[in-house]
C-alpha cells in the first residue's frame, strides 16, 4: 500500500521528533546547568536569603575556583575540615588565588546526597549564621562528584575586580566599587566616598576618580608596592574594603578585562 507524500512526511517528522527528545533528555543531565549540584546550592542559598530580605548573592570567580579545588583536595584526604593540608584556613588560599576582599565566610559539607547537607547546614547555628550573613554579596561553590563534598565561600566584594598595568617604572592600579557599597551597605552617595590607596605609611589619592560611575585608577612606583590596601573615607573614618596580594602578578593577568 503506497503511502501519500503527505502522509510519509508525517512519520518521517515524528519518528525525528521522538529522536530528538530521546536525544535531549540523555544530554541534559550532562549538560544543564540548572540541573548540577553546584547550581542547585547556589539557587537554595539565594531562596533562604529572599525569605528573608537579605541581598541575594552574586557568583565570584576566584571563590568558585578557590571552592573547587579545596572540595577535590577534602574527597581526597577522606575527611572534613577548615585547615587545608598546609595549615592553612578559606583566607588564605582566597588571598593566594588572588582576591583581595577582607573577610570570607566558609561552610562545607559531605553526605549521601545534597537535601541531607543542606538540612545540616541550616539547622546548625554556626552554619547558619554564615548563610544568613546580611552582609555577604559574593559566593563561589565548590563540589567534589567522586566524594560527594561541597564546599562554599562567601565575602562581601566592596571593589570591582582589581587590574593591574606597567607601565614604564609605574604600576597603575583601575578599579571601582560596587552598587552595593554605595547603595546598600554604605547607605551614601558616591560623591560622599573618597578613595584612597595604603602603601606601607605612604598614602596615594587617585590619578582618575569618577564619582558618577565609581571607577578610580592610582599611579605609585614598582617600589613602593608593598602592603597594598584600597580604602575610602567617609565622614572622616578610613575604611579599608580590600589588600591586595604581596605578589602583584596575581592582579596583572586582569588586565584583559580593563574597560
Amino acid at each position: 500500500m503506497k503511502r501519500s507524500y503527505l502522509e510519509r512526511f508525517f512519520l518521517l517528522f515524528a519518528i525525528f521528533f521522538i529522536f530528538f527528545i530521546s536525544f535531549s533528555v540523555l544530554l541534559y543531565p550532562i549538560y544543564g546547568e540548572n540541573n548540577s549540584p553546584r547550581t542547585k546550592v547556589f539557587q537554595w542559598l539565594n531562596e533562604i536569603r529572599k525569605s528573608k530580605s537579605l541581598p541575594l548573592l552574586s557568583k565570584d570567580p576566584i571563590l568558585e575556583k578557590v571552592a573547587l579545588k579545596y572540595a577535590k583536595q577534602l574527597g581526597k584526604n577522606g575527611y572534613i575540615s577548615h585547615i587545608d593540608n598546609h595549615g592553612n584556613r578559606a583566607i588564605k588560599r582566597y588571598r593566594d588565588a588572588g582576591g583581595t576582599a577582607t573577610r570570607i565566610g566558609e561552610i562545607i559539607g559531605a553526605g549521601k546526597d545534597l537535601v541531607s547537607i543542606e538540612k545540616k547546614w541550616i539547622e546548625s547555628n554556626e552554619h547558619n549564621r554564615v548563610i544568613t550573613d546580611p552582609l555577604w554579596n559574593s559566593v563561589g561553590i565548590g563540589f567534589d562528584k567522586d566524594y560527594n563534598v561541597y564546599v562554599v565561600l562567601f565575602t562581601t566584594l566592596f571593589t570591582r575586580e582589581v587590574k593591574i598595568k606597567t607601565i614604564d617604572r609605574n604600576y597603575f592600579l583601575i578599579t571601582g566599587y560596587f552598587d552595593s557599597f554605595k547603595k546598600s551597605f554604605m547607605k551614601i552617595t558616591s560623591k560622599t566616598l573618597t578613595p584612597i590607596l595604603l602603601t606601607g605609611l605612604k598614602k596615594y589619592t587617585p590619578e582618575v576618580w569618577n564619582p558618577e560611575t565609581g571607577y578610580f585608577s592610582f599611579k605609585l612606583r614598582q617600589k613602593d608596592y608593598s602592603f597594598c590596601r584600597i580604602a575610602f573615607i567617609k565622614n572622616g573614618n578610613l575604611i579599608i574594603t580590600d589588600i591586595l596580594p604581596e605578589n602583584p602578578t596575581l592582579l596583572m593577568n586582569n588586565v584583559k578585562n580593563t574597560p
